[in-house]
This record gives C-alpha cells, sequence and structure tokens, in this order.
C-alpha cells in the first residue's frame, strides 16, 4: 500500500528547532507590542489568546522534539495543495487590507 505522505524523521533537526523558536519569539514579541500599545486585551479575545497559546505550545513542542520534514514534495496533490494554501492566504489579505486598511490609503477617507 502506498502512502501520500512518508513519515520521515527529520533530518536536520537544528533547522526545525531554530524555525520554532524563531516563530514563538516572533509571536510573543508581537504580543508584548500590542499589549504595550492597546493594554490588555479585553475578555471578548479570549478565544484569540487560546489560539495564541495552542501555537506556541505546538511550537515549543516542536523545538523540543523536532518532527517537521521540509522536505520539498513535487506530486501533484502537494502542488495543487499549495497553491490553494496561497490562493486563500492572499484572498484572506485582500479581504483585510480592504476592509481595515484601504480606507486609512484613500484620499478623503480615514
Amino acid at each position: 500500500m502506498k502512502t501520500i505522505m512518508p513519515q520521515n524523521k527529520p533530518k536536520n533537526k537544528l533547522l526545525n528547532r531554530v524555525f520554532a523558536i524563531t516563530f514563538v519569539l516572533i509571536i510573543l514579541t508581537w504580543m508584548y507590542d500590542l499589549w504595550t500599545r492597546f493594554g490588555p486585551p479585553a475578555p471578548e479575545s479570549f478565544t484569540l489568546g487560546i489560539t495564541i497559546l495552542i501555537i506556541i505550545v505546538g511550537l515549543l513542542v516542536e523545538a523540543w522534539k523536532p518532527s517537521l520534514d521540509f522536505t520539498f514534495y513535487r506530486g501533484r496533490i502537494w502542488i495543487f495543495m499549495s497553491i490553494i494554501l496561497f490562493a486563500v492566504f492572499i484572498l484572506n489579505s485582500i479581504y483585510w487590507w480592504i476592509t481595515y486598511g484601504l480606507v486609512d490609503w484613500l484620499p478623503y477617507h480615514g
């Protein structure tokens, strides 16, 4: 039986650890910046805090016990999924830019 993605052990564990620690530091710096600019988060943002906590814990587990494989898979399925994820990212960025950022850039608005 052929598996879609082999479960290989990562070849470069240092790369995984650097990747995980870097993103943890970026997230914590971003949260500290938001806290100092706007004060403590509102109680309504509890779900956002839980989400960020899950991401940080997941990245710290990855730094402790590396499991990511940075191998580039050239199968059609993986290329198709990469294109879909990139398109979702672009569309989401455009939506947020139009909804919250474009008004400040237009003349006579904001």
